[in-house]
């Protein structure tokens, strides 16, 4: 299936200045929850109202905001590439203010397809008649990207069999050697991470099945979609499996009196693992609960957004000072240099307690970087013997 845009799409040779020349209309586009927040804090500092949107956002949450840039309430966007799917929104300019994304693995430039999936927000057919794409740093990555032919899909996703469930085996061995087994080139087999890990936190919590469905029943466990990062997600997750186990009638449901943010972010998505884990596994769901819940959350973080912004400010983890939204450090110069000058001298890959205290004799004098190293390889030569 080929398609084609009917509108123009034009970038933008000029940097666009940020915030002096942010614009109505725009959508400013980085790659964490974290920089999206500090952004928006920056223009709310400028008096431009800005609306969110990221992939942990509840989807109750982003329809709100997604209503407040709709509605002229907010002039501008500032969002993830979470925009690029399948949102039909009122947006002049793509700007990008970052072309670097952590994939889960890594970080990595951003590829044509994904460059092309965000900039085609701008300029939607019966809205503008033509769209515009910037960037805030010299760089090619985009205009390139923009210009490169996308490549062909040529492979087709291949998702476990079922119907090897059957298998006089145990669900590992089974996930294992199906991601081993040869399949022509034309398929490419689906990540089998994350389901062996799980199976692996179902045996360290002690969680055991057996019988002749073990297996089936394991697989409708670790097929549930949630985010296996979440520490709180996961501890749900696990406990409802133990509680189906022993044969209880009803989930635990989650707490849900949070009133940071992240908190209440986390609280949503708990409720849609206790929605998936109760209809999965047929057990009774106070389905009205889930959905007042979550209304009352999305409203609460919506609120959060509009009200507290300027917490959401990047600072300095050592005095406080607001930082730039875009620094790679997590102090500010003036700690930076207090700790240089406190530590400096500091051998690279050493700690800065560890080459404080190094440095000093035990009554407090300072050592000679003769005896600092010949201690540094004393304990080199005691780790590689043990």
């Amino acid at each position: 299936v080929r398609h084609r845009r009917r509108t123009a799409l034009t970038y933008e040779d000029k940097l666009c200045r940020f915030p002096a020349d942010v614009r109505d209309g725009d959508a400013l586009v980085v790659f964490s929850r974290k920089t999206v927040l500090s952004v928006a804090a920056e223009l709310r500092r400028a008096g431009i109202q800005a609306s969110v949107i990221y992939g942990a956002l509840p989807y109750a949450a982003r329809k709100r905001q997604v209503r407040r840039f709709l509605e002229g309430e907010s002039r501008v966007l500032v969002t993830t590439d979470a925009v690029g799917m399948g949102m039909n929104l009122p947006i002049r300019r793509i700007v990008f203010m970052d072309i670097v994304k952590f994939d889960g693995k890594e970080r990595r430039m951003l590829e044509p397809a994904q460059t092309k999936q965000i900039a085609g927000r701008a300029g939607r057919l019966g809205m503008y008649d033509e769209g515009f794409v910037a960037c805030i740093e010299p760089n090619s990555v985009i205009r390139d990207n923009l210009e490169t032919e996308t490549e062909e899909i040529t492979q087709a996703r291949l998702n476990f069999s079922e119907a090897l469930l059957d298998a006089d085996y145990a669900l590992e061995d089974l996930i294992r050697m199906w991601s081993f087994a040869e399949v022509p080139d034309k398929y490419n087999k689906m990540d089998t991470e994350e389901p062996l890990y799980l199976l692996k936190a179902l045996r360290k919590a002690g969680i055991a099945i057996s019988g002749r469905e073990a297996n089936e029943t394991l697989y409708r466990m670790i097929t549930v979609g949630f985010d296996i990062e979440s520490r709180e997600l996961l501890d749900q997750w696990l406990e409802a499996c133990e509680a189906y186990l022993a044969g209880e009638e009803l989930l635990p449901f989650p707490d849900c009196g949070a009133t940071d943010l992240l908190k209440m972010e986390t609280a949503c998505r708990q409720l849609d693992l206790y929605y998936q884990m109760c209809h999965r596994f047929h057990l009774p769901c106070d389905d009205e609960r889930v959905t007042m819940e979550k209304d009352r959350l999305a409203a609460a973080i919506d609120s959060a957004i509009v009200t507290d912004l300027q917490n959401y400010r990047r600072r300095c983890r050592l005095c406080g000072k607001i930082l730039p939204w875009n620094t790679a450090f997590g102090v500010c110069g003036a700690c930076f240099e207090n700790q240089h000058a406190r530590y400096g001298g500091m051998r690279r890959g050493g700690s800065a307690p560890r080459a404080a205290a190094e440095s000093r004799s035990n009554n407090g004098a300072p050592r000679s970087s003769d005896t600092v190293r010949r201690r540094r390889r004393h304990r080199t030569r005691h780790r590689g013997a043990t």
